[in-house]
């Protein structure tokens, strides 16, 4: 991954942003391996280059159709739980991304089973200090689409409980 990031910032090109995000991880637990952080293995090889691979991840949006792009953020999400450092930069950047493309990315989520469906808004939702903002802003997003509303709240409920502190 470092070395087909480094490549990008020399030659971008619409074959590289590929490149790069086809050798991203497709799957929450490979992404930890890969940018995470573990109190007793301590640092995934690229997590002191999370940052930079995930701004670039979210760059290549552009060379892609969106439709795979969100595929991939909810293919990712849908086993996540909140932690620090860069799953935090996920989430936030998912949430980034899914507010300036709600339309599109409803269209790709209502496509996906239940159990995906709760799994993404349960990452999305997951933080130690429950965001009422992002929650309001979601909830104005989904007013139309009530199925998705409803499976909303009761995982926005299920967040809550879980993360008393």
């Amino acid at each position: 991954m470092a070395t087909i990031l480094e490549s990008c910032k020399k030659h971008s090109s619409v074959e590289c942003k590929m490149s790069f995000f086809n050798s991203f991880p497709t799957t929450f637990q490979e992404f930890l391996k890969e940018y995470g952080y573990d109190n007793i293995k301590g640092e995934a090889p690229n997590y002191s280059n999370s940052e930079n691979h995930l701004v670039f991840f979210f760059e290549t949006a552009s060379a892609l159709k969106k439709e795979a792009f969100i595929d991939k953020l909810i293919h990712i999400s849908k086993d996540g739980k909140w932690d620090a450092d860069s799953v935090n930069s996920f989430q936030e950047k998912v949430r980034d991304y899914f507010l300036a493309n709600s339309e599109l990315f409803l269209k790709r989520l209502n496509s996906k089973n239940e159990k995906e469906i709760k799994g993404f808004w349960y990452f999305f939702s997951d933080e130690p200090h429950f965001d009422d903002g992002i929650s309001k802003k979601i909830l104005k997003t989904l007013k139309n689409d009530t199925k998705m509303k409803s499976v909303y709240i009761d995982i926005v409920n299920k967040v809550k409980k879980e993360n008393i502190h």
